[in-house]
């Protein structure tokens, strides 16, 4: 999701051929935060979520992953999509320094937002990047096991927390944040019982996946 002119040439075919479709799409913060006009356009014409890299609460660590974007772009961004019923499936890196109190810090920033979908991705420096060189020296799994770089296995030894701490701070930060009353009610108004039941029974999969992660310790 960038660039002005090709979304509001993309609305017009759509409506020009009367195409009523739902869709998702990616989407920086920054630009939905710059272009609402387009965003409630976009709503009217079937985007139905937005998977939007959040990354962050904090500025200082947007700024060290050189994303060049700003916590106000995230937090208007968020905002934009609820105000036009606009899913925000947030993803969100994960500091390999983090201890408890950071969990912590990104559980209230979300919360605060009031998102229901989100992706925690331990930080994972990919080769030919300058992270790459400075986090070597700390891999738990070596690149040639590429399967696990799949920005969801823990790759770098954190800093203040042992790898079972860390696994459990994720699975916790997620069931505090989607794994309420409020959340399910929501999901089976929006997407019906059958939905929402498969969409758990997906989550609990996943959560055994961390969960022998803990017990493992890798």
């Amino acid at each position: 999701m960038f660039g002005r002119e090709r979304l509001t040439e993309f609305c017009a075919q759509l409506e020009a051929h009367n195409i009523r479709k739902r869709f998702l799409a990616y989407g920086r913060a920054d630009f939905i935060a710059a272009n609402e006009d387009v965003i409630a356009r976009l709503a009217e014409n079937g985007l139905s979520a937005v998977i939007a890299g959040l990354e962050s609460a904090s500025q200082n660590e947007l700024d060290s992953y050189n994303k060049r974007a700003r916590v106000d772009d995230n937090i208007a961004a968020a905002r934009i999509l609820k105000k036009y019923g606009i899913e925000c499936y947030a993803a969100v890196i994960l500091g390999p320094d983090w201890d408890k109190s950071d969990f912590m810090r990104l559980y209230r920033f979300l919360k605060e937002l009031d998102i229901v979908f989100v992706n925690l991705q331990p930080f994972t420096p990919m080769p030919g990047t300058h992270y790459f060189d400075k986090y070597k020296d700390r891999l738990l799994i070596p690149y040639e096991q590429s399967e696990k770089w799949d920005i969801a296995h823990l790759v770098v030894r954190p800093g203040k927390l042992s790898v079972r701490q860390y696994y459990a701070q994720i699975v916790k930060l997620y069931y505090k944040l989607t794994v309420t009353p409020k959340h399910a009610a929501y999901m089976i108004r929006r997407y019906g019982l059958l939905q929402t039941l498969k969409l758990s029974a997906g989550a609990f999969r996943i959560t055994m996946q961390y969960l022998a992660k803990i017990i493992k310790g890798v």
